[in-house]
């Protein structure tokens, strides 16, 4: 299907350099909702971005071979102003759905939007993506696939409703913190902001935080047997370290009952296994229409809570398996 920007619409986009993604996506991909991808860059822009953004972003953007775009009519092409702000949020919902699935292998990412007021798309606002980071010894999302792309794009109308506070306060603090996490260096803060998003859901009472947490968290988990006590090992070490590190203190005091040798490994993994958890259990609540409908609110969320545990899981199908993540 051809792409184009037509005259009187305006754009916003996220390009990606280099990415992985699989072969057989030549074709240009309309995904509803004004949402596509490209995969190469569209030539009706080519002469307009040296003039925009320089020569050496040109360049990079040469090579870059996923185009997430967001595109719509528009009452005021020539004006830069809150349909430019729209889409650009739009397509940044979608790259965010794209990263609940693992963050992409890419070289390097550009943001920009524009329109085309008179023949040609032209663009008005250019920058460099933040950069996005996968833990170390978690997979990254080995190839972008069409299957994906759709998922990403289904599941960012959900991340648009938490973003505009259409949905539970505290889930939209949660995803707020779970991006926290995905741009942040440090690992004792990256698990912390991890938690944190995962705390958003669960909502843990008052002086029964932990063991909330941890009861909780295990709907999402799906072990049992000999493995449920590992999986409460693991939500009762990362909830601690979150909360040494939300009190400024250092990971290491949550740890202390592990041989010093081994403090620094168990740390790696449970920052592992959180990471898989929060981007597990976002991606649910963004794609389910029916997991959705229970985090509507805070009182909906809070309901959800109230159901037994085998009601709960049984709503929770697919769980992730945290033991599995070494």
């Amino acid at each position: 299907m051809a792409f184009k920007i037509d005259l009187g619409e305006k754009f916003g986009c996220i390009a990606l350099v280099n990415v992985w993604r699989e072969k057989s996506l030549t074709e240009p991909v309309d995904l509803g909702g004004d949402l596509w991808a490209v995969f190469e860059p569209p030539l009706q822009l080519a002469d307009y971005w040296e003039k925009w953004i320089g020569s050496i972003s040109v360049d990079h953007l040469k090579r870059a071979n996923l185009f997430l775009f967001a595109k719509a009519a528009s009452k005021a092409p020539a004006i830069l102003d809150e349909e430019n702000e729209a889409l650009v949020k739009k397509v940044s919902y979608f790259f965010y759905g794209l990263l609940l699935f693992g963050i992409p292998q890419y070289e390097r990412g550009f943001h920009f939007n524009g329109a085309n007021e008179s023949g040609k798309p032209e663009v008005r606002q250019f920058g460099e993506l933040d950069e996005y980071r996968q833990t170390v010894g978690n997979e990254r999302l080995s190839e972008v696939g069409l299957d994906t792309l759709k998922s990403a794009a289904a599941s960012a109308q959900t991340i648009r409703k938490i973003a505009d506070r259409e949905m539970s306060e505290r889930l939209n603090r949660g995803f707020a913190s779970l991006l926290r996490a995905v741009q942040e260096l440090e690992g004792g803060e990256r698990l912390h902001q991890y938690v944190r998003a995962l705390e958003a859901v669960v909502h843990p009472g008052i002086a029964k935080s932990t063991k909330q947490f941890v009861h909780r968290c295990l709907t999402f988990v799906g072990v049992d047997g000999s493995r449920m006590e590992k999986a409460r090992e693991a939500l009762k070490d990362a909830y601690e370290i979150r909360s040494q590190v939300e009190h400024q203190n250092g990971w290491e005091a949550a740890l202390d009952g592990y041989p010093a040798g081994d403090r620094e490994h168990v740390a790696k993994l449970r920052l592992r296994q959180a990471e898989g958890l929060a981007l597990s259990v976002y991606r649910k609540i963004t794609i389910s229409s029916g997991l959705s409908a229970h985090f509507q609110s805070d009182s909906s969320l809070d309901g959800f809570w109230q159901f037994d545990d085998g009601h709960r899981r049984s709503q929770w199908s697919d769980p992730f398996d945290i033991c599995s993540v070494v």
